[in-house]
């Protein structure tokens, strides 16, 4: 995979520095690129500023050691008062011209994130490349978030759920209307978890439980309540869907990335045990579902029996419910477990059976 970087010096703030701050950020700004997932090999690097800049001497020999080629633009007979549109005139046909001709280059890197670039960016995409941005947050168009693969930030900033989820939103596009409850569900995660970007910003902003639940509300008619689902709380139902990907609820908020005390590492078949509590008949309610033995029947696998009991205890049924704590019910359970545990060859020794009975 190889990748192309194009700077917009006169987007980016680099005046006022002084020599070493020049050769600092631009070897942070590298560190920043090569750490993005769409991103190869870079082949090529090219920045532009207009000629006219003070900076431009300085300039020339601290990105030559960083291979990076300086485009000095010089404005054009007539066009003497647009110098800044000019530099943007110029990346503007170097991309498209470059890119044109090697076929090769699969990664455009942006350092911009104007709004001027937009049909040019709307081009790379239709051309088949990846592109990634490099800006800051508060200066960067709604319309680069909207085309780009990946985005990273100048600097840190902190960012509204509100701006989250727009930014999120307007990645997902896709028609759920025909999809049940759970499919409709599944594919929104998906969509979310293959986007990088929509990673990127779940991973360092998060979003608070409640907006995150919104964006779903808003796509899957008729979504029905945590509390019809069986679950006493909406964090409860949040982590029960997200259990097998790597969207994760801490502190009320929604994060992606890896949890360190999260148990699953391999993809749960929650769907189909929630549609089993989901259509179960209605004289199974929250309170009382649980003296039917046949529910166990369901259960073919140790992670099924072990949301199941995760489930009984998230809705306090286990350390509330009198029927639940008696001997036969938990019994019931526990000999499910061991012939799970059995028939998948598991030699049952002292340990694994104290882990079973803390576990009921």
């Amino acid at each position: 995979m190889k990748t192309a970087v194009f700077y917009d010096l006169e987007n980016i703030s680099i005046s006022g520095m002084k020599q070493g701050g020049y050769e600092r950020m631009f070897a942070y700004l590298r560190q920043k690129i090569e750490s993005s997932d769409i991103v190869g090999e870079i082949v090529l690097q090219k920045a532009y500023i207009s000629k006219t800049q003070s900076i431009v001497p300085i300039l020339a020999p601290i990105l030559e050691k960083q291979n990076i080629d300086l485009i000095a633009v010089e404005p054009i007979v007539g066009q003497q008062r647009k110098k800044t549109n000019m530099v943007d005139f110029k990346l503007n046909v170097d991309v498209l011209s470059i890119i044109n001709a090697s076929c090769d280059i699969d990664t455009v890197v942006l350092a911009s994130g104007d709004s001027d670039f937009g049909f040019m960016c709307q081009r790379l995409k239709e051309f088949g490349k990846k592109l990634l941005i490099i800006s800051r947050f508060e200066i960067t168009s709604g319309v680069m978030f909207k085309l780009c693969d990946d985005w990273i930030s100048l600097r840190d900033c902190q960012v509204s759920p509100k701006l989250v989820t727009q930014i999120i939103e307007s990645r997902i596009s896709d028609d759920y209307s025909g999809k049940n409850f759970f499919e409709a569900f599944g594919s929104i995660v998906q969509s979310m978890e293959s986007d990088t970007l929509i990673r990127r910003f779940m991973s360092e902003y998060g979003l608070p439980l409640i907006d995150f639940i919104d964006i779903f509300k808003r796509r899957i008619k008729q979504f029905p309540a945590h509390i019809d689902l069986g679950f006493a709380r909406l964090s409860d139902f949040a982590e029960f869907m997200l259990i097998s990907t790597k969207f994760k609820h801490m502190d009320d908020n929604i994060r992606y990335g890896n949890v360190k005390y999260f148990k699953h590492k391999q993809p749960l078949p929650h769907d189909r045990f929630a549609s089993i509590i989901l259509n179960m008949p209605q004289e199974y309610t929250r309170d009382k579902f649980l003296q039917y033995y046949d529910l166990l029947d369901e259960v073919d696998s140790i992670d099924e029996l072990m949301i199941f009991i995760g489930f009984m205890k998230r809705n306090g049924v286990i350390k509330n419910n009198k029927l639940c704590n008696r001997r036969n019910f938990r019994a019931a359970i526990r000999k499910n477990l061991v012939s799970i545990m059995e028939s998948a060859g598991i030699v049952l020794d002292k340990d694994i059976l104290d882990m079973i009975n803390k576990q009921l």
